[in-house]
């Protein structure tokens, strides 16, 4: 089946249970997702949901634990990419620059862990909703099986509020320069004019104000 990043073969469904089984009857992994805080989800190594914590499930809205299982990332978060390809989440052209499968494929194929955003849009119920996550993906090895622990948090507000921030630092910064341009050539212009200097020094003084708040908020 055709694919434009990640492999679509999925896991064939007898050995499928058998992971669900072997996660069930982990110790290990009952106690990793009954005690860490937080959105947890277990893949198999062909990026399918073998189990969730109760916190994702709530963060998602699903009520029946099992229908997620079997599931990829953007499925089970209803990611409006995930139906756009016959093999699903990870397939299609969009998924090349999608965090979450960057993540997962980085702890699959090389074995390492690692942390990506995932900027999405999902569609519930005909609302369509855009999401950043920070998903932080580690393989791990229990008995016999390796997992692909995956960690979610969402962003999206601080995300929105830093783009937010992008735009007034921008804007204000495009006045202020313009505005102390404008006072430097009138002080130029008319070097007589006190009033002209002491205007333009304490535009500029504000323009370096800003500019370090700039700096102190992003360092």
């Amino acid at each position: 089946m055709q694919t434009y990043f990640a492999p679509a073969k999925r896991t064939d469904r007898r050995k499928f249970k058998n992971q669900v089984s072997d996660i069930s009857r982990s110790p290990i992994m009952t106690a990793l997702l009954s005690t860490v805080t937080g959105l947890i989800i277990v893949f198999n190594e062909d990026r399918q949901i073998v189990a969730v914590n109760h916190s994702f499930l709530k963060a998602m809205g699903i009520n029946d634990p099992e229908a997620a299982l079997g599931l990829r990332f953007g499925e089970a978060i209803n990611c409006i990419n995930a139906c756009k390809a016959p093999a699903g989440c990870g397939t299609t052209p969009k998924c090349a620059s999608c965090g979450a499968v960057i993540a997962m494929m980085a702890a699959i194929e090389e074995d390492r862990e690692d942390e990506q955003i995932c900027a999405l849009t999902s569609e519930n119920a005909g609302v369509r909703s855009d999401i950043c996550l920070r998903v932080f993906a580690k393989p791990i090895r229990v008995e016999k099986n390796r997992w692909i622990l995956v960690f979610a948090e969402d962003i999206t507000k601080q995300q929105f509020w830093m783009n937010m921030e992008h735009v007034f630092f921008h804007d204000i910064n495009n006045l202020l320069t313009s505005l102390v341009g404008n006072l430097q050539l009138m002080a130029m212009q008319m070097p007589d004019r006190e009033d002209i200097a002491r205007v333009r020094d304490t535009a500029e003084r504000l323009c370096s104000e800003i500019n370090i708040q700039k700096t102190l908020l992003y360092y």
